[in-house]
């Protein structure tokens, strides 16, 4: 035998009040539910600002870090004419500012620019040579 509502609840009254109450559990589940998607929607909104500043400070620090890191002195070039007994490594050590280069990494650089190929210069030879400026 099928059970009809009426035979649940004594009177109306408390049908109406349970249906009152069904009513506002329904409003309460979709409230919640509204606040939960715009709570996400705030937390992602946050963490994505985050990100942005973080990846904004990222940059800028490295920006300045590399700046700092590759400043590369003023070079300049002057020109040198052998004379008797000179060797690269002489006149490299004649020339070079020792706090940016070594010295066989400045004669290789004076054999790249003269296109020497050994490192034998003979005098009267004119060899163009790095010089760094910013001597501070």
């Amino acid at each position: 035998m099928k059970m009809m509502e009426a035979d649940v609840f004594r009177d109306v009254s408390e049908l109406e009040s349970h249906y009152k109450y069904e009513s506002w559990k329904r409003r309460q589940s979709e409230k919640r539910k509204e606040k939960i998607k715009k709570n996400r929607l705030q937390y992602i909104v946050v963490l994505i600002t985050v990100v942005l500043i973080v990846l904004a400070l990222m940059t800028i620090s490295s920006a300045t870090s590399v700046d700092a890191a590759t400043k590369v002195p003023d070079k300049s070039f002057t020109s040198v004419t052998v004379q008797a007994g000179d060797t690269l490594w002489s006149i490299a050590e004649e020339y070079l500012d020792a706090r940016y280069y070594t010295v066989e990494q400045y004669i290789d650089e004076v054999m790249s620019m003269n296109r020497l190929t050994n490192d034998i210069i003979n005098t009267g030879d004119a060899l163009l040579i790095p010089v760094i400026l910013n001597q501070d």
